[in-house]
């Protein structure tokens, strides 16, 4: 009976712990969003009635405060979500800029997170791009790869705060499109500010493979991701092409890097272009976006650009003399794509993951295709990580 009683009374101490952990989460740190009460939020989401989309972090409603359309992230599992939590309202809701996501405040109340967003009417950047979709037209491509070029300029060299920062998961999902399909970069849950001049070496790898790079961090490991959104808007291809048997078994990985590299120097950017446009792009622009991903993808950090160094080639684009020619070709299909690939991704295809030559979990994607860009292939893209997991993209 006293067994029983110690059992029961340490439930109790345990449970009401964790009840009175969350609101006293953000009290210490600087941060410039607005805190809201949970009945504010079941009362603008008309009771989280209309879910606009649900992923591995929870769920996202729509909802309305004042005059405002807003977007409120729900995450699950919050025991789990608190560092990521923590990053995004310390990180993005003292970030002010037109390509960036408006974060307008949040709520911890109970066993609940929850972050409230200015919603986004077009979704996200890896809905428009997915072949089951209308073709994304070139003039929208072209203004966001432009818009998220400024975003990154901002975040790393021209914010305000002394501090920039290192997003760490750039990637099509992460970048909302506004009604005027403006980039407007998103979800910093993996995000860390960095004194300026202070070394980012020691910063853990994270973000989403094929879009996380496997050479250095900071700053350039942005560049990278940035990169392989440029190839992945300019191309049509997912960020990694995985070819499997009849059995489901992976017999091949390539990542978008290695494929483009070898048809851009054989036939330049209109051979690298994105068949589903039909030829229905400007040249020069097609130019400098598959010039410039390439120069961010290399696996020599220093040859990277600076985003304002790309914001410059970009807008409005410059010839191809005035950008460099990307020079160092190491593949990045090797790392860790080819490795037991089957076995190193969760089954939701976007999760903790393990990897032989990673010793600490990351966050995950596999994209697949079939191994040409033919109209049957386009077809055939059921792999690609857009609407899957029910995300509807709307942050």
């Amino acid at each position: 009976m006293f067994a029983f009683g110690m059992t029961a009374l340490l439930w109790w101490g345990w449970r009401k712990a964790k009840a009175c952990f969350f609101p006293n989460l953000i009290g210490n740190l600087d941060t410039g969003g607005q805190e809201f009460s949970y009945q504010e939020l079941v009362t603008a989401t008309n009771s989280f009635s209309k879910k606009l989309g649900e992923g591995g972090f929870g769920a996202v409603f729509e909802g309305k405060i004042g005059d405002l359309m807003v977007a409120v992230k729900k995450l699950s599992n919050a025991s789990e979500s608190v560092d990521g939590y923590k990053a995004e309202v310390t990180t993005l809701s003292r970030l002010n800029h037109r390509n960036v996501v408006p974060l307008i405040g949040w709520c911890h109340h109970k066993r609940y997170l929850l972050l409230v967003y200015e919603l986004m009417p077009n979704g996200s950047l890896d809905t428009h791009l997915h072949p089951e979709k209308p073709v994304l037209p070139w003039i929208d491509r072209y203004k966001i790869a432009v818009g998220l070029a400024c975003a990154l300029a901002y975040i790393h060299e021209d914010s305000n705060d002394s501090r920039l920062v290192i997003h760490k998961d750039i990637k099509p999902k992460n970048i909302m499109i506004d009604e005027s399909f403006n980039a407007k970069l998103g979800d910093f849950g993996l995000a860390r500010f960095v004194n300026r001049g202070q070394s980012a070496e020691l910063e853990p790898l994270a973000g989403t493979f094929g879009y996380m790079d496997p050479y250095s961090y900071g700053t350039k490991s942005d560049m990278f991701s940035f990169g392989v959104v440029l190839l992945v808007m300019g191309s049509g291809r997912p960020a990694i092409k995985v070819v499997k048997d009849d059995h489901g078994t992976v017999l091949e990985s390539t990542h978008i890097k290695d494929i483009v590299s070898g048809e851009y120097g054989s036939g330049g950017a209109k051979a690298v272009s994105d068949l589903r446009l039909e030829g229905n792009f400007v040249p020069e622009e097609m130019n400098a976006m598959i010039r410039v991903g390439l120069l961010c993808v290399s696996s020599d950090s220093n040859e990277r650009p600076s985003a304002k160094e790309v914001f410059r080639w970009l807008d409005p684009p410059v010839s191809l003399e005035n950008i460099p020619s990307p020079r160092n070709g190491g593949s990045v299909s090797g790392f860790p794509f080819t490795t037991n690939i089957d076995g190193a991704w969760s089954d939701s295809r976007e999760g903790a993951m393990s990897s032989p030559l990673l010793d600490f979990p990351s966050r995950a994607a596999i994209q697949d295709s079939n191994s040409d860009r033919s109209t049957a292939a386009l077809d055939n893209f059921g792999s690609w990580p857009v609407l899957d997991e029910n995300n509807s993209g709307k942050v």
